[in-house]
């Protein structure tokens, strides 16, 4: 007899991304849902999940854009309203986690570093 394969997902906020654990700067500020999990495409059983890797999927820019596509994530517009104010949530997440004793030093100069010089919201 054969039983039923259950696959558990960890549950998500409300940008699809797994709550609990630590989150890096690049998770606690997103630019995309991450997982660590992913859907398998029809030829390799459909809607079955694969853990062996996980998905990015990117939030819009405006609102205008998330609005036309139907999507209902938040927009980059929306969470970090410029390139700044994203910069600044980085600069945050990173501090925090350093007064966590989670991150190193030279690691938070990184990241704000890495923040600084992308595109996002430019």
């Amino acid at each position: 007899m054969l039983s039923e394969h259950v696959c558990l997902v960890p549950r998500v906020d409300v940008l699809g991304i797994d709550l609990g654990g630590i989150n890096q700067p690049i998770v606690e500020v997103p630019v995309a849902t991450l997982t660590g999990w992913n859907l398998r495409t029809a030829e390799f059983t459909e809607d079955d999940y694969c853990d062996l890797c996980g998905m990015t999927i990117p939030l819009f820019e405006t609102v205008a854009e998330r609005l036309a596509a139907g999507d209902p994530r938040p927009s980059l517009e929306e969470l970090y309203q410029s390139h700044g104010g994203y910069v600044r949530r980085i600069v945050k997440a990173a501090h925090t986690l350093r007064a966590q004793r989670l991150m190193l030093q030279e690691d938070v100069a990184r990241v704000i570093v890495e923040a600084a010089q992308n595109d996002v919201l430019k």
